[in-house]
C-alpha cells in the first residue's frame, strides 16, 4: 500500500455477496477473470482474479471510473506501477502487468 491508499478497507464477505459488482466475471486482456472484490479505497478497488490459462490467482488494482478522467491521477497510478515493478522483496507485491481496461 502507498500513502494515498490509507483509506483502503477490506470488504466483508457478507457485504460482497449482497452487492452486485459489474467487475465480477469480467475478463481482462483475455488473461484474467475477476472473481471477487478484496478491498475498496478512496481511489479504487483491488480485485482477486484468476489467470485463465495458468489457473493462478492475481490481485488487480483499479482506479474508480470517475478518477480515470483525471490525467494527474492516471499518471500517478502509472508511475506507482512502474516504480513498484522495479522492486523485488518478499514483503512487496510484484507487478506483473499494467494497462487500461
Amino acid at each position: 500500500m502507498t500513502d494515498h491508499d490509507e483509506t483502503l478497507q477490506q470488504v466483508p464477505r457478507s457485504a460482497q455477496d449482497q452487492v452486485i459488482d459489474p467487475m465480477i466475471g469480467t475478463n481482462i486482456a483475455d488473461r484474467y477473470v475477476i472473481t471477487q472484490c478484496i478491498a475498496l479505497g478512496g481511489m479504487g478497488a483491488i480485485y482477486e482474479a484468476e489467470h485463465t490459462s495458468l489457473k493462478t490467482k492475481f490481485a488487480i488494482k483499479t482506479i474508480l471510473p470517475e478518477l480515470v478522467k483525471s490525467d494527474q491521477i492516471t499518471q500517478r497510478f502509472e508511475r506507482e506501477a512502474k516504480a513498484s515493478s522495479l522492486l523485488n522483496h518478499h514483503n512487496i507485491v510484484k507487478i506483473f502487468d499494467f494497462g487500461r481496461l
